[in-house]
């Protein structure tokens, strides 16, 4: 196997693009996009690598990287803060490669460890024998839409959730799809602050959101859908479209938004947005197994789930936000005014990719 580093020109980049479109198990964070809006909002550097067959042979894999700097440690991630966008391949050999060439990436790189991510498990053979470790953290989330109705939905969430939405619409509250304008996006940013102090976490800088909206909007992949009340927003959320899945990526709310039921009321529009559009699948994401409350809000809206695979070469622990180590840094984080984190955030959040 040849492997091809995809350069900023035209062919280079419509080798990627073919192959991608063209592989089952691709997700949205294998677009091309992402190069630029990784680098945009947080400065990564990136190497796309393609496995192809000697000569002018056929493209057989392909793996996005990303490297993630700190002040005391650097790793190769595919993809970062995500939970997929690792190696697609046609073939083992293909797979093989694409692994061994990271891994010599990240030696020259002085990176420390080596993190794939995907929904699918890798060949068992091949990551074993490159030295991969498996490990099942991750607990993804999803929800079934194919062939439901709103008719249908509105049964199946259950009196509860029902209760839920009917409050939110008698505080007169609203849910609607937002353009991705200036003013919308700061909005929306406003409310990511809210929300990751809320949390003890440090908010992503507005430009990842930005080069986000930018370099996803026109193929319809980036939908911003909001919950008003009056003329403030409350809520908002970030859906990934791609194929016949939405990711539910980034959801925010204010005080005020949460207390109205404002996350309810997003959650079933969001769901019954998809469906009249024929979108089959809700992915919820995935959540560490500490996250019990949220793991169960998410099942009670009709969310499946299951531990899925990811891959390590090196240091083999997961970054995962709501470790009991983290605890005095999270007590810290909600004690910063807003202004004051969503300006130090930008700069730490991306030590967390």
């Amino acid at each position: 196997m040849l492997i091809e580093r995809v350069a900023h020109e035209p062919q280079s980049m419509r080798r990627w693009e073919d192959y991608v479109a063209g592989h089952p198990d691709t997700t949205v964070y294998h677009g091309l996009a992402w190069r630029a809006i990784f680098e945009k909002g947080f400065g990564y550097p990136s190497w796309h690598l393609l496995a192809r067959e000697p000569g002018e042979g056929p493209v057989r894999g392909a793996l996005p990287l990303y490297l993630v700097r700190t002040p005391v440690s650097r790793r190769l991630v595919a993809a970062p803060f995500r939970d997929r966008g690792g190696v697609l391949w046609d073939s083992p050999e293909a797979f093989a490669a694409l692994v061994a060439h990271a891994l010599e990436i990240g030696r020259s790189a002085r990176a420390g460890s080596l993190r794939l991510k995907s929904l699918v498990p890798y060949p068992e053979r091949e990551a074993l024998a490159l030295g991969l470790v498996e490990s099942r953290h991750w607990v993804h989330s999803v929800a079934k839409l194919a062939g439901m109705t709103p008719e249908t939905l509105w049964r199946g969430i259950g009196d509860k959730n029902r209760n839920m939405v009917r409050q939110a619409r008698r505080r007169g509250l609203r849910c609607e799809p937002l353009a991705p304008s200036a003013a919308n996006l700061d909005a929306w940013h406003r409310l990511h602050v809210a929300t990751q102090k809320r949390l003890g976490v440090p908010p992503f800088p507005a430009r990842f959101f930005e080069a986000m909206a930018g370099g996803l909007t026109a193929s319809g992949g980036f939908v911003l859908l909001g919950v008003h009340d009056g003329a403030a927003l409350r809520a908002a959320t970030v859906l990934l479209v791609h194929r016949d899945t939405a990711i539910y990526a980034y959801s925010a709310s204010d005080a005020g938004g949460q207390e109205a039921r404002a996350n309810d009321l997003m959650l079933y529009e969001a769901m019954r947005w998809l469906i009249g559009r024929g979108i089959g699948v809700f992915d919820m994401g995935s959540d560490s197994p500490r996250q019990e409350s949220l793991l169960f809000f998410k099942r009670k809206w009709l969310a499946r789930q299951s531990p899925i695979p990811h891959y390590t070469h090196g240091d083999a622990a997961p970054v995962d936000s709501s470790d009991a180590k983290y605890a005095f840094a999270r007590a810290c984080f909600r004690l910063l005014p807003a202004p004051l984190l969503s300006g130090l955030g930008g700069a730490l959040a991306r030590y967390f990719g």
